[in-house]
């Protein structure tokens, strides 16, 4: 290993696990406490269910966001809660996108563009737009994301296996340049 190379994914490593984990972990936190407080409720998804499930809690080691999904009828309720954080959020508006808010570890607004870097949480609306869908969410049940307490769909796997269609399963390194390929069209 040529000296380069390894302060690079050590670097890389290091502010992952140690920075911007620990960034998402309390907003994470923040985000949780204040949705439950207001009995608004959400569940993980995407590649913080896949962390939370595969990975025993953990957020997978690339990732600087989690994603969570609340029903889309609880828009009005969730725009109250977050006016009352102190944590910088803001609505994404892309016309190519599910409609989500950013929170971001920040108190103002980041330098950077939404994804870009910034430690956040995503919060998308969920539609349900296939009845079957419902059974895979309700009830929520509990699960931990390191040490706090979150909220999961009924049917983790059930879940996993339509967000993920080629399989979530194995773990992925970067070094072999592995990704799952997210199914966005089950919401």
């Amino acid at each position: 290993i040529n000296a380069e190379y390894f302060f690079f994914f050590f670097f890389f490593f290091f502010r992952k696990c140690c920075i911007e984990h620990n960034k998402l972990r309390q907003t994470a936190k923040a985000v949780f406490q204040a949705l439950n407080k207001n009995k608004i409720q959400y569940w993980l998804g995407m590649g913080t269910l896949l962390g939370a499930h595969r990975n025993n809690g953990t957020i997978i080691a690339w990732d600087t966001d989690a994603d969570i999904y609340i029903a889309e009828d609880d828009e009005p309720k969730l725009l109250e809660v977050l006016s009352t954080l102190s944590h910088y959020y803001e609505k994404d508006h892309s016309p190519k996108r599910r409609p989500m808010y950013w929170v971001y570890y920040e108190e103002k607004q980041p330098q950077s563009f939404p994804g870009m870097g910034d430690t956040h949480i995503e919060i998308w609306l969920w539609k349900f737009k296939k009845p079957e869908n419902r059974q895979i969410i309700y009830p929520v049940k509990p699960c931990k994301l390191y040490d706090i307490e979150a909220s999961c769909p009924a049917q983790i796997e059930s879940l996993l296996n339509k967000h993920y269609p080629l399989g979530w399963k194995t773990k992925y390194s970067l070094a072999s340049g592995g990704r799952t390929t997210l199914n966005l069209s089950i919401m």
